[in-house]
């Protein structure tokens, strides 16, 4: 996926300076949703680990691979959404692994309006309210932006309505534009208007965010919420529009699958893949559940014929790719 300019991020293009005292600095590029879960994994992978310094810098997904293919050198990516990775092969990375997923969610505190009355079976109703206010991450920034629009999509298919009235997402699109009042650049960012003390009543998050913040849940079905890969045809059936550098750029609905890789210019593949392989080891993927993440177990590797990869051993499996080309290609639920 190409990725988007944004002005005034100077921090995130140049990047800190510093010293790693000696020690092998690996600096990782992470989902504002591993965040959390993440900082655990660094905690414990250090302590076993004490050669090495990892350094993890949560953003939006897109940003993050932005910052990682325009002048800030990283290490390791690991973004919510797979398609981001393979849009950057071969030219700054070889594979992609693909380790967790997650679905969309709405999230509330005991002080949002109607909590004890909303449900997944009312929930545009509520939100179409006058009196409530809701919000999403910036879809040209952070797949949850996306996933979110994708899944108001889906409602539509989902949920009835009268004829001639206007659809779930066109209704919730009026009060909630790209440029609205509660866009934020990240899911992260999001929640603290949530939690904020006269903050929006919902946001539309991933599940492992509201297990980290203690958030009142409001499910949405399995043919909305885009973490069945039994439904992955008819997530397929939506797209959405989203601007990026100032083009158009369709994307189209599928199961949320979290992916990480080591990039091409890693300083130090061995200690990179001592990291990889932690993260989908038993401690890893330990901390993960914790933090309300499904694991891949074993993690599907999908890398071009002749590409070489790490030895993960029984950690992974490899993907055939012929198989999945023939799936992407294949026609989609109407």
């Amino acid at each position: 996926m190409a990725a988007v300019f944004v002005s005034g991020l100077g921090y995130f293009l140049l990047g800190p300076s510093g010293s790693s005292g000696g020690r092998i600095e690996l600096r990782a590029f992470i989902a504002d949703s591993l965040d959390v879960a993440f900082s655990r994994i660094e905690r414990r992978f250090e302590e076993l680990h004490p050669d090495i310094d990892l350094i993890c810098e949560p953003s939006g997904s897109v940003l993050a691979m932005q910052k990682a293919t325009h002048g800030r050198h990283c290490d390791i990516l690991a973004v919510a959404d797979s398609r981001l990775i393979d849009g950057i092969i071969p030219t700054h990375a070889r594979w992609r692994m693909d380790f967790l997923t997650n679905e969309i969610v709405l999230v509330g505190t005991q002080m949002s309006k109607y909590i004890n009355e909303i449900s997944k079976d009312n929930w545009p109703e509520i939100l179409l309210r006058e009196d409530v206010r809701f919000g999403r991450a910036d879809a040209s920034l952070d797949p949850c932006g996306y996933w979110t629009l994708l899944s108001w999509k889906l409602a539509d298919k989902h949920y009835p309505t009268a004829k001639g009235e206007a659809g779930i997402f066109e209704r919730l699109w009026d009060r909630q534009p790209q440029a609205g009042r509660y866009v934020r650049e990240d899911s992260h960012k999001l929640l603290s208007l949530v939690e904020a003390t006269g903050g929006i009543d919902y946001a539309f998050v991933y599940r492992s965010q509201a297990v980290d913040h203690g958030l009142r849940v409001v499910d949405l079905p399995a043919e909305i919420n885009l973490s069945d890969p039994q439904r992955e045809r008819l997530y397929q059936s939506v797209s959405i529009e989203v601007k990026r550098d100032g083009k158009a750029e369709t994307i189209t609905g599928k199961v949320i699958l979290y992916s990480m890789t080591i990039m091409n210019d890693c300083k130090d593949v061995e200690a990179a893949t001592r990291f990889v392989r932690f993260v989908l080891g038993e401690i890893g993927q330990g901390l993960l559940k914790e933090a309300g993440f499904p694991p891949i177990h074993p993690a599907r590797l999908h890398r071009r014929a002749g590409t070489e990869t790490p030895d993960f051993g029984a950690l992974v499996t490899e993907v055939d790719e012929t198989a999945t080309r023939r799936l992407d290609s294949s026609e989609s639920v109407q």
